[in-house]
């Protein structure tokens, strides 16, 4: 149960991971920050700014979940 747990989690933390990395990618193509970041009257939310939302909240996600596993003993390797 903990190997599967602890699989789950790293999946989450590698497509946070992921959606920061290819957001990055969009603001660079984009020709800088302000460029991407702004809003049109058609997209409220350009597509960087939402891939690094969510990207940011798994890697809350997975990080809140791995302190709650450490302080319950629940991780393998602090056995």
């Amino acid at each position: 149960m903990d190997i599967i747990l602890l699989l789950v989690l790293a999946a989450i933390g590698l497509v946070g991971f992921g959606l920061m990395m290819a957001a990055f990618i969009l603001v660079a193509r984009a020709g800088g920050w302000e460029p991407a970041m702004w809003p049109t009257p058609h997209i409220p939310w350009p597509l960087p700014k939402r891939l690094m939302i969510i990207g940011a909240w798994l890697g809350v996600v997975y990080s809140v979940a791995i302190v709650v596993l450490s302080l319950i003993g629940a991780l393998p390797w602090l056995r």
